[in-house]
């Protein structure tokens, strides 16, 4: 019996390395997935979860719908969502009929909002093990299984990637959808087969239709691959260029392109939702963060920060010249096989294109911008761990051997600084100091999102004011909480070096009246006066503050004569 099970299953498979990479991911990726949880909103900004995808199927994602994101992961989303308000829908049925108020209730309540969250981070942690396979799939198809299993693993420990896998926001769907299409992109210079080009493109339609930005990662590699490296390395050198480009399977790979584009664009079910989401990115939502000037000095400025933020708060300095290093240990194998050198630098190319065709184009160096290329060049990582464990013997081997566990420790350790700012996230100890120290009742006023906030005690009413902050002797809250992660944004003088430029929107807050409101309530003019402060505290890791996961302080202010519990 068991060997039947096993010639079924195919037990062996149990023993290949990949899959104890892939269970180190799991657990990684599930430590502080439960973050800032229960809630009615999810601790990050532009978050899916919980109600986005819910409202946009209401709506069948169509007749005008708008949201700022494609519509492919809201969909998989909302599908995923559906049996949580299955249930709750059920649940709500009595003898009596259908308890419609109560139902409503549940649907706001973060018990439900809650389920909604953690579903969809759950997607986020399967789809960022996916991508660390597929990234695998793709190396071992260039290099060696051993190169393929290094490179698997220092992408493991991604920064970025370890962050992303843990929210429910686009940035890892995309990512893992383009990882996919890369994979078959490499199988089509290979093998040239038709399914191949099919699952290439649709995969990549997949990406931008989960995050626009997704289209820059194939401007270079689809035109290298698909057309210049079949013409220039074309093995039957009696078929013409005319011919290489008439080819049926490229057309159908076009075509098949195409169609699923207008899908994932949702152009065809819903094409005023698609010009209005086109009208915000190349309007408000694309111009409003500009660091950088379109000049020579801010084109080299954007290059430099973004590699910076890459090297220290996605990959570790170490992994980026191990990788750096891959790159050039391929250049100088291959050295004199052109067409080989060209392929095995394949993943070279996705990582220029992101960066010339999105990177360059929203000028901003945001370290999440910097995902996919940090991932893409980690391959390289893997090859030159291998060509330096193959070339080596004796002390120089284990000389390579140390300095590899080394390499990958510390990105190891900078990677589980992830896990330990969400653990040790500041707004927890706000959380419980509210809830022991605030009367029932007690109103508290606040300023920025509710997922840049601890969550307020039960029994106590909140609102947040946007416009006339300055007005709050007729509001006269009990309490004030402010955030790091908001209202510095208003008393951040920008530092404009060589090639940077103030954006639009520093400009709006510095016109908002919010920074006057904050400098008397610094200064004690108002009649307001710290009450606590609670600072990030997280012990033996180094906080990634350029991912921001946790504000670096929460600020209570109590009205002079507010009642204490």
């Amino acid at each position: 019996m068991l060997e039947g099970l096993a010639g079924r299953f195919n037990l062996s498979a149990l023993k290949k390395p990949i899959l104890y990479i892939l269970a180190l991911d799991l657990a990684i990726y599930l430590v502080g997935v439960t973050w800032g949880l229960p809630n009615v909103e999810d601790w990050l900004t532009d978050s899916l979860a919980p109600y986005h995808p819910l409202i946009g199927l209401s709506k069948a994602f169509s007749f005008g719908y708008f949201n700022k994101y494609p519509v492919v992961h809201q969909l998989i989303l909302a599908v995923l969502n559906l049996p949580v308000v299955i249930g709750a829908f059920i649940a709500h049925i009595s003898p009596d009929g259908f308890r419609l108020y109560e139902f409503l209730s549940y649907a706001r309540s973060a018990e439900f909002a809650t389920w909604l969250i953690l579903i969809d981070r759950l997607v986020s942690v399967t789809m960022g093990l996916l991508t660390v396979y597929f990234l695998y799939l793709g190396a071992r198809e260039l290099f060696s299984e051993r190169a393929a299993l290094i490179g698997a693993l220092l992408a493991s420990f991604n920064i970025s990637l370890n962050y992303y896998a843990h929210v429910a926001k686009v940035e890892v769907p995309y990512v893992f959808w383009a990882v996919v299409s890369l994979y078959f992109l490499i199988r089509i210079v290979k093998y040239d087969g038709l399914r191949d080009y099919v699952w290439c493109v649709v995969a990549a339609s997949l990406s931008h239709g989960s995050k626009d930005q997704g289209y820059a990662i194939f401007v270079l590699p689809f035109v290298l691959f698909m057309v210049v490296y079949q013409v220039v390395a074309r093995s039957d050198k009696a078929l013409s260029i005319r011919d290489v480009l008439l080819r049926k399977k490229l057309w159908i790979g076009a075509g098949a392109l195409v169609v699923s584009s207008l899908l994932a664009q949702s152009v065809l079910f819903n094409p005023d939702g698609f010009v209005a989401r086109f009208e915000h990115l190349t309007k408000e939502g694309g111009v409003r963060n500009i660091q950088y000037s379109y000049a020579i000095d801010g084109i080299y400025a954007l290059w430099r920060d973004s590699i910076k933020f890459m090297m220290l708060d996605a990959m570790t300095v170490p992994l980026f010249v191990l990788s750096v290093a891959g790159m050039g240990l391929v250049a100088y194998r291959y050295r004199k096989d052109g067409r080989e050198l060209f392929l095995k630098l394949f993943y070279l190319f996705p990582a220029l294109s992101y960066s010339i065709f999105f990177v360059q184009v929203i000028r901003q160096s945001s370290v999440r911008y910097s995902l996919p290329t940090s991932l893409f060049i980690t391959v390289f990582a893997g090859f030159a761990a291998d060509y330096l464990l193959e070339k080596t013997a004796g002390l120089g081997k284990k000389a390579v051997s140390v300095m590899l566990v080394l390499v990958g420790a510390f990105a190891l350790y900078e990677g589980l600084s992830v896990n330990a700012t969400m653990l040790g996230d500041v707004r927890y100890d706000a959380e419980a100091w509210m809830n022991t120290h605030m009367t029932k009742g007690a109103v508290i006023e606040y300023y920025s999102y509710l997922q840049y906030l601890p969550r307020f005690p039960g029994g106590s009413r909140s609102y947040r004011v946007k416009n006339d902050v300055g007005d709050i002797e007729k509001r006269r809250p009990d309490y004030l909480v402010l955030t790091s992660k908001y209202y510095q944004r208003f008393l951040r003088k920008p530092e404009l070096d060589t090639g940077r430029m103030t954006t639009i929107r520093m400009e709006r807050d510095s016109k908002s009246g919010m920074p006057e409101f904050l400098d008397d309530l610094f200064a004690d003019r108002l009649n307001y006066r710290l009450e606590k402060r609670f600072d990030l505290d997280v012990p033996f890791f180094r906080v990634p503050a350029a991912q921001k996961i946790s504000p670096d302080h929460i600020l209570v202010y109590r009205r002079l004569g507010a009642e204490k519990k």
